[in-house]
């Protein structure tokens, strides 16, 4: 079986060449990393090495991509990837700068680089040669197959123990899961949903039926799993969208009123209703939507805890890190916690890589969205209107910082996810520019 699933894997680059169509390796890099999330479960005791290959590939292909297509480059690429490659030298020579295990250093710089080295290839590409349609169209079937993974899964119970993020402890044994729950599926999948609105406009009249279907699976699930910050970014990537979209009102109105309908249809002419009641009770759920639960999360404050962590180490500690594995005592009026594992994204970095590290990091995303926000400007003096791709991308970017308060960006699929479409945007313009300048 494992085996098979290796080949499998492989087939992802051999798809384009098989296939003889206008698509690359990046068109397919979200399904690429789905299949690793689904097939992992099948991995019969070998889910480290099935993980390692997959970060093996993305690094060969990287490296071959950088060296036979990365020709001549601009301003612009120029610093998204000098910015990706700053943070990951961080996470690689500063613990070893500070004396850490070079074998565990180097698999956190392989868990870190498979999902960042994305967003320079990303960019590169579809400025280049890449077709952004290929993209967005990647996006509808990595929702569909998703769905179609859950229900097999559902279907024949195929599912991890409880104290993992299985059926058990999400949905109460309705819904199941494998092992993607592990590798952040719930997380991801609620970002997924940000790309809908501009995956609808490419799709024909039976698959957007069919994303509409997927996209209220999708919310079921959510409901049931009552998963907090899934909630948040869907809410917040609605409001963005439908407070700045070119819609117009009446057809906003009537959206935002048929999925209502549908949601209400939904409640009242099925179990759904008992099925996530009886969840919101099982999972002690009420406690955590209290305004007092969320105030005290200790997530929030995990930057604070790390900060004064390190702080009370010496200057090489402040600036470079001080240890690795993200585990630290807690001991504060607010909270006293024994062992803590860090949750918060910006807290283990400082654990592990120092404020210049932290720096480092958010740095990417700082060139990112100014980069993209002059390229959008300088498109719109053009009288090109790229709206809609800008609300997506600043959806993925500003809900992507803020998840990181209240979870990691560690896994592949959810961070890949995120810099790949806001890469690909961001090239996108740039292209668009680029056309306009050599016309006119």
């Amino acid at each position: 079986m494992s085996l098979l699933l290796f080949i499998g894997a492989l087939l992802f680059f051999l798809y384009p060449v098989i296939s003889g169509k206008k698509v690359s390796f990046i068109d397919n890099y979200l399904l690429f990393c789905l299949y690793f999330d689904a097939m992992e479960v099948f991995a019969g005791g070998q889910e480290a090495l099935f993980s390692y290959f997959q970060n093996f590939l993305i690094l060969v292909f990287s490296l071959y991509y950088f060296v036979y297509h990365v020709k001549r480059i601009s301003k612009y690429h120029k610093r998204i990837f000098f910015a990706t490659i700053f943070f990951l030298l961080t996470i690689l020579f500063f613990p070893i700068f500070r004396g850490a295990n070079i074998n565990q250093t180097v698999r956190i710089f392989s868990i870190n680089y498979v999902s960042l080295i994305i967003l320079p290839i990303s960019f590169h590409y579809y400025s280049r040669k890449g077709n952004i349609v290929n993209l967005l169209r990647s996006g509808y079937y990595f929702i569909l197959s998703w769905v179609l993974i859950v229900l097999l899964f559902t279907l024949l119970k195929i599912d991890v123990t409880a104290e993992h993020m299985g059926s058990e402890s999400f949905g109460g044994s309705i819904f199941y899961f494998g092992n993607m729950g592990q590798r952040g599926a719930l997380t991801y999948i609620s970002f997924a949903l940000l790309l809908v609105p501009l995956i609808f406009k490419y799709l024909s009249y039976i698959k957007k039926i069919e994303i509409f279907a997927g996209s209220g699976f999708l919310l079921t699930i959510m409901s049931v799993a009552l998963k907090r910050f899934s909630f948040v970014t869907v809410i917040l990537g609605l409001i963005n969208y439908f407070l700045k979209s070119s819609l117009g009102l009446k057809l906003k109105i009537g959206i935002f009123s048929g999925t209502a309908v549908i949601v209400l249809l939904l409640y009242f002419t099925t179990n759904l209703k008992e099925i996530t009641l009886q969840s919101y009770e099982k999972r002690g759920t009420e406690s955590k939507f209290k305004v007092e639960a969320i105030e005290n999360d200790l997530r929030i404050y995990e930057p604070l805890y790390a900060l004064q962590y390190v702080f009370e180490g010496s200057a090489i500690e402040i600036f470079f890190g001080t240890k690795s594995e993200g585990i630290i005592d807690i001991n504060s009026e607010m909270h006293t916690v024994s062992a803590r594992r860090i949750h918060n994204a910006y807290a283990a970095i400082i654990l592990s890589s120092g404020l210049l590290g932290l720096f480092a990091y958010l740095y990417i995303f700082f060139v990112l969205y100014r980069m993209t926000l002059r390229l959008k400007q300088k498109l719109l003096k053009r009288n090109i209107n790229v709206n809609e791709y800008w609300i997506v991308f600043q959806n993925l970017v500003l809900i992507f910082i803020v998840a990181g308060m209240v979870g990691g960006h560690i896994h592949i699929t959810y961070r890949g996810m995120v810099l790949l479409f806001a890469g690909g945007i961001s090239g996108y313009f740039y292209k668009l520019l680029n056309q306009n300048i050599i016309k006119t």
